[in-house]
């Protein structure tokens, strides 16, 4: 087997770090909740949020699915959910195909009204 060329490792890395691998989290969202993973919580709700058929906005992910995509474990999930509640993220448990799960939307006036508070009133609120 011969080594890898300059090429095939470029390669590898956007096989690998592509874009479809990158999670992004806006400089905010972190200084706001206080860490990085409340900070991508909320990146991928809100991004979730956008893409939902659900009319009042709900949409749901397992504990497993959150894992897989943000790489972070149940009580991590937890503990930043408790505290995006602040930032306007509602949950909601409900069953899908018998089974009890965790359902998220973006209350549009929470969050702006967070976001208002976080930038010291120079926002106007929804209130």
């Amino acid at each position: 087997m011969s080594p890898l060329d300059q090429r095939q490792v470029y390669q590898l890395i956007e096989r690998f770090a592509g874009q479809a691998n990158v999670l992004t989290i806006p400089r905010l969202f972190i200084d706001w909740t206080g860490d990085h993973i409340s900070a991508l919580l909320l990146s991928q709700i809100i991004y979730w949020s956008s893409r939902t058929r659900d009319s009042e906005g709900w949409f749901y992910k397992s504990a497993k699915e959150w894992e897989e995509e943000l790489s972070i474990s149940d009580y991590q999930l937890s503990r930043a959910t408790k505290k995006l509640g602040d930032a306007g993220v509602e949950t909601k448990l409900k069953k899908i195909q018998g089974a009890p799960t965790l359902h998220y939307r973006i209350d549009q006036d929470g969050f702006l009204n967070w976001i208002s508070e976080k930038l010291g009133n120079g926002f106007p609120t929804l209130s």
